[in-house]
């Protein structure tokens, strides 16, 4: 994935995965419409095997909101 991402400018986001089932603040999800590292991965991920366990949790990790996850057993 690294590699792959070279291609593009930025530096090269910290991949997570997890559950596709989860709730995000209406912040984050202004976030995820409108940020640049959004486009990206959206882009990056489209022909990937399953961007719907990839493509929030690592938008989320590499955003500013970072800090604000509640991680509820």
């Amino acid at each position: 994935i690294d590699k792959l991402w070279a291609r593009r400018k930025g530096p090269v986001p910290a991949y997570r995965h997890g559950t596709q089932w989860f709730f995000i603040a209406r912040d984050f999800a202004f976030y995820a419409l409108h940020s640049d590292l959004s486009r990206n991965l959206l882009t990056f991920m489209a022909n990937s095997y399953v961007p719907d366990e990839m493509f929030f949790q690592t938008l989320f990790y590499n955003s500013p909101y970072r800090d604000h996850v509640l991680d509820v057993p």
